[in-house]
């Protein structure tokens, strides 16, 4: 039951990333840095 929780968080959170378009006023490293922290939390490789 728990696993399953977890299964659907992590999944909640990778759904809620922000996008990355590639304008030149978007941040790549912020954006990459984001990323990371995400599946740092849901405990998966990106």
């Amino acid at each position: 039951m728990e696993e399953q929780i977890l299964h659907t968080l992590a999944k909640e959170q990778i759904k809620r990333l922000a996008k990355f378009g590639g304008a030149h006023h978007e941040d790549v490293v912020k954006w990459l840095s984001d990323v990371e922290e995400v599946f740092t939390r849901a405990q998966l490789q990106p």
